[in-house]
């Protein structure tokens, strides 16, 4: 399956969650992977006013920035539907540093889902050549997180640009009811086959779409 084929399954998933639930809790990941992803549901029929949006990580880049994940998703996607914008729940990055804007965000996740951690219904996934998902990149102190739902972590030295970066933990991603990574790519295909020596292993129970 090729990649627009992929997004179009996944789309699929997300309208038929949302045909089930009065209110879905939807969170989404940047990069380029989930770009044709977010094309797609722009054109979805589905009742964007039961969906709240929220994001697995972000840049500390200001919102305007070719690289802010939430920019990206804004212009493909939010941007083209009518959800209701308390409806979104982006990653204010224009707070005075990274450390804040991560505890702002678990402030608010906590706000709406009434508990320390998160559960979404469907959390959207990448991973990267170097098999981290998310912002929780090999090597990272970050791994081994165990309590809080979202973090600051340092720029990391094998992606570009070069910012820290805000990110859900494994508690928080491992409390959602559903896992979803969309991969792109034979070197990432390859990959999966040994999931458990790359930090997205540590995604329990994921689903797997694998576009080549």
């Amino acid at each position: 399956m090729n990649i627009d084929e992929i997004s179009l399954a996944v789309a699929n998933v997300i309208a038929e969650k949302a045909l089930e639930k009065d209110c879905l809790t939807l969170a989404v990941s940047g990069g380029s992977t989930p770009e044709r992803l977010f094309s797609i549901l722009a054109a979805t029929p589905i009742n964007w006013s039961k969906v709240h949006v929220f994001w697995v990580d972000e840049r500390f880049v200001p919102v305007d920035s070719e690289f802010n994940n939430y920019g990206k998703a804004y212009e493909l996607w939010l941007s083209k539907i009518d959800i209701p914008p308390e409806n979104i729940h982006r990653m204010k990055t224009e707070k005075a540093s990274a450390i804040e804007s991560a505890r702002d965000y678990e402030k608010e996740l906590e706000g709406f889902f009434k508990t320390p951690l998160p559960s979404f219904d469907i959390v959207l996934l990448g991973m990267g050549d170097d098999g981290h998902t998310a912002s929780l990149f090999p090597g990272s102190p970050a791994l081994n997180e165990k309590k809080r739902a979202v973090i600051s972590v340092p720029a990391p030295t094998t992606a570009k640009p070069a910012a820290e970066r805000i990110t859900l933990t494994f508690p928080a991603i491992n409390n959602s009811a559903q896992k979803i990574f969309i991969i792109s790519g034979e070197k990432k295909k390859a990959m999966t086959l040994d999931i458990n020596k790359y930090p997205a292993g540590r995604v329990l129970n994921a689903e797997y779409f694998i576009a080549s």
